[in-house]
């Protein structure tokens, strides 16, 4: 277990899991891949933008069923994405939605695997 060192702990806020520890105990395990569950709290992407030790996958529920707002706020989310998501190696997608988010933000079709609940 990595000590979490958030002021909040928690997985209902960005900042709840702040392990600063979390790459070099990686690092020490010295494993085959890392598996992501998300990228929405604050340890989750320091890892992803930071990692190249060993593949990535992430596994998340993410989609783009009730998508809106404006324009330029959809095209700067997607723009992030696109460079979040070039982070990673593989993605396991949990069903169609999860699927065509990831394909939708650049996501080569190779690289998403269905994997269900």
């Amino acid at each position: 277990f990595v000590p979490n060192r958030a002021a909040r702990p928690g997985t209902s806020r960005f900042a709840g899991l702040h392990n600063p520890e979390l790459p070099a105990r990686l690092r020490a395990w010295r494993p085959d891949a890392v598996l992501l569950y998300g990228y929405g709290w604050r340890s989750h992407l320091a890892l992803a933008l930071t990692w190249h030790d060993c593949p990535l996958i992430l596994r998340g529920d993410s989609h783009d069923l009730a998508r809106s707002g404006r324009p330029l706020h959809r095209l700067l989310r997607s723009a992030a994405l696109r460079a979040l998501f070039n982070r990673f190696d593989a993605f396991a997608a949990v069903g169609a939605a999860a699927r065509r988010h990831y394909l939708a933000h650049g996501v080569p079709a190779a690289r998403v695997h269905h994997v269900p609940h």
